[in-house]
């Protein structure tokens, strides 16, 4: 398994220099997206909100599906 560099952060510790997300919350985001966009379907009764976290939902599997071809790519 390849090994990542140690990530640098910038003086204020929030993010890296380079201006990207951090690597907790990058992996992270895909799976919010699917929570949020079950919890929108459960919580919100409108067909508008219904489509709109539909697509949320679908970016979140694409995102994943994105990175595990990278991956299985990279390896």
């Amino acid at each position: 398994m390849a090994q990542r560099p140690p990530a640098r952060y910038s003086p204020n510790g929030l993010l890296p220099e380079d201006g990207s997300i951090p690597g907790p919350i990058y992996e992270a985001l895909p799976i919010v997206y699917l929570v949020v966009a079950v919890a929108l379907v459960f919580i919100v009764d409108s067909p508008v909100i219904f489509v709109s976290s539909a697509l949320f939902g679908a970016a979140g599997v694409w995102v994943l599906m994105m990175r595990a071809r990278f991956r299985r790519d990279l390896l």
